[in-house]
């Protein structure tokens, strides 16, 4: 299916696309969307929070699960960002500057 929802209100978030394609994570389409968004009683404010927190769940659980990063994200509308091993991530190259520091330390990735 297509994906009518995807929001681009965020710069960071075409460098999150980027890190879920390397990463092998699909972006969230319509189909995902519409099964959390059945989980409403009304249709929230922001559903690009919704959008978001899909995306970057996925591409946590990637990154502990493929490299055993530390990640977490924050979402408040155009306040939204994804971290990894405590630094903000907002490019593909913050990600892959992060492993080759890790990966000077630890070659598990």
């Amino acid at each position: 299916m297509g994906n009518v929802f995807r929001m681009e209100f965020l710069d960071r978030q075409a460098g999150w696309l980027d890190i879920a394609g390397f990463l092998s994570v699909e972006e969230p389409d319509d189909d995902d969307m519409f099964r959390a968004l059945r989980d409403f009683n009304e249709l929230p404010g922001c559903i690009e929070n919704i959008y978001y927190e899909l995306l970057l769940e996925a591409i946590c659980d990637a990154l502990r699960s493929q490299g055993g990063l530390e990640a977490s994200y924050y979402i408040n509308d155009l306040d939204t960002h994804l971290y990894v091993e405590g630094e903000e991530v907002s490019t593909l190259e913050d990600l892959e500057r992060i492993i080759e520091e890790r990966d000077g330390e630890d070659d598990d990735y």
